[in-house]
């Protein structure tokens, strides 16, 4: 148990979010005083300057200052930057992206509401600031923390260092029933081309079942996918397959008992981070995943043993694998029941905070 006090800035949403809710969960059973801040994706500068100068005036009462950021946490990354500087307090830094960092963090100068904003800020703004400001970033970071002993390698090659690895943690399960006895495919998350929402869509409307099993899209979407998953379930209706859209009125609980109740989960992701809340939040509940080969499922899924991993992201192959697991329950609870025996069993996040904490003494 550490004696150190902490202030941990996180995104209001994705795998990342839920990772570092983890690791305040983990603080807190670890009897640790601890304060958090989530971050609003997007956010405008204005607002970035604001929730810095509120991380500012939290830090004269804590002793560490601990981030997560992924490739796309740009608002995170900037508030953790400038936070940093205003307190004079230097940065814990789980990189979910390893030496990535963030993508382009110069574009998140602007608030990209509009397609000419956005070209501004990717066209302009990224090119004359993110590498100064990735610049800034690295030089403020005391501690860099990774998911594996591969992305400490090749942090370690870039000159990220310290780098320590952490242990992933886990939450107590909610389901209580068996990936066979249920009725839906739940494809759970944010809504977007690079999670393969519409891959998961075309697999679906080239299936032929009967009317026990339904699609279920439940997760929430960004100011840049509404359109094109408006038009995702459009196609759905069309389709007159049996489904549920369960879009940006999900709350967390409803969200953790889709999957915690499915028949199996649907990860067609063209491309990922380390950490995805979906895949964690299926292995806690031992539910059967059908992912592209992608890290955040290569991560925990092997396939033919705890689940399917298909090499590429495309319909046909797609549907398949579902035909394939839904015409075999007893499978499905097969592969359940192995990733959590292999993946989910004895992980607790107070181990994921004091594996991040134990280098704090």
């Amino acid at each position: 148990m550490t004696e150190k006090s902490v202030l941990v800035l996180l995104p209001d949403q994705g795998g990342i979010q839920y990772h570092a809710r983890g690791t305040v969960e983990g603080a807190r059973e670890s009897h640790c005083a601890v304060s958090d801040i989530e971050v609003e994706s997007f956010s405008s500068l204005p607002r970035i300057f604001r929730i810095a100068r509120r991380a500012e005036a939290m830090l004269k009462s804590r002793e560490i200052f601990y981030v997560e950021i992924g490739r796309n946490e740009g608002s995170t990354f900037l508030v953790a930057l400038l936070a940093s500087l205003l307190g004079g307090k230097k940065l814990n830094v789980l990189s979910h992206d390893g030496t990535l960092l963030v993508r382009s963090p110069g574009a998140y100068l602007l608030a990209r509401k509009t397609r000419n904003s956005k070209r501004v800020a990717y066209r302009l703004l990224s090119p004359l600031f993110s590498t100064v400001l990735r610049r800034l970033f690295i030089r403020r970071v005391a501690r860099w923390y990774v998911t594996s002993a591969p992305a400490r390698e090749a942090m370690l090659h870039a000159g990220l260092t310290p780098c320590f690895v952490m242990t992933p943690g886990l939450e107590d399960p909610m389901s209580v029933t068996l990936p066979s006895q249920g009725c839906e495919v739940v494809v759970p998350g944010f809504l977007g081309p690079n999670k393969g929402t519409d891959i998961a869509v075309e697999a679906w409307m080239r299936l032929k079942l009967d009317d026990k099993y339904s699609l279920h899209v439940i997760g929430h979407t960004h100011e840049g996918s509404r359109e094109w998953a408006s038009r995702l379930h459009q196609k759905l209706i069309d389709s007159g397959k049996p489904f549920r859209w369960t879009v940006d009125s999900a709350s967390d609980r409803e969200f953790q008992l889709a999957i915690a109740d499915s028949a199996l989960i649907l990860v067609p992701y063209r491309e990922s981070n380390p950490a995805s809340g979906v895949v964690v939040r299926a292995v806690v509940e031992g539910r059967c995943i059908i992912g592209t080969a992608v890290p955040a499922v290569l991560c925990e899924v092997t396939d033919g043993e705890t689940g399917i991993v298909v090499p590429t992201p495309e319909p046909k192959v797609l549907a398949s694998a579902i035909s394939h697991l839904l015409q075999n329950p007893q499978l499905r609870d097969q592969y359940g029941a192995r990733l959590a025996e292999l993946r989910g069993r004895n992980r607790r996040w107070s181990d994921q905070f004091e594996s991040i904490a134990r280098e704090w003494r």
